[in-house]
């Protein structure tokens, strides 16, 4: 009635992991990512503007706030993975760009370096989270939507 087990087809008796997306290590796959990088700094565009003309700072704020969360991305893949050597390179591309926005940002308005004292610690958790490998837990995902939405008051 049934054929014999070993007559199934090798194909089938062996299982395969799922591939990794390609370049996922470059790009967030998170669901919502770019909805909770864009729409705080675009909150504060807008309240900025309720006040006068945009200052400089704006302008590669935003840029320094994407390649930010970019290389934090690649740091906790790199965490979970276990130090997996394919994450260094998106880091260290992410992280020096991100410097350099920075840096420009600093130097037009020096002030801003004062919410380091408050993105430290909500970065700090995600990261503890993420080497715990449970970056998808309450708290880890609770202090990235904090961070994320202190970006208003940034700009």
């Amino acid at each position: 009635m049934f054929p014999p087990a070993s007559a199934a087809p090798a194909a089938q008796a062996v299982q395969t992991r799922p591939r990794r997306k390609v370049g996922a290590e470059w790009v967030p796959a998170a669901h919502g990512a770019w909805a909770m990088l864009l729409l705080p700094y675009l909150v504060g565009i807008m309240l900025r503007l309720a006040e006068g003309p945009l200052p400089a700072y704006i302008w590669p704020l935003l840029p320094t706030w994407l390649l930010g969360y970019f290389a934090y991305n690649a740091l906790t893949l790199w965490l979970k993975s276990g130090g997996k050597p394919r994450y260094l390179r998106p880091l260290a591309v992410y992280t020096g760009a991100a410097a350099v926005f920075g840096g420009l940002t600093l130097w037009l308005r020096p002030e801003l370096l004062n919410w380091a004292l408050v993105f430290t610690p909500l970065l700090g958790v995600g990261l503890w989270r993420a080497s715990q490998r449970d970056d998808a837990s309450l708290l880890a995902r609770g202090s990235a939507v904090a961070a994320a939405c202190l970006v208003s008051a940034v700009v």
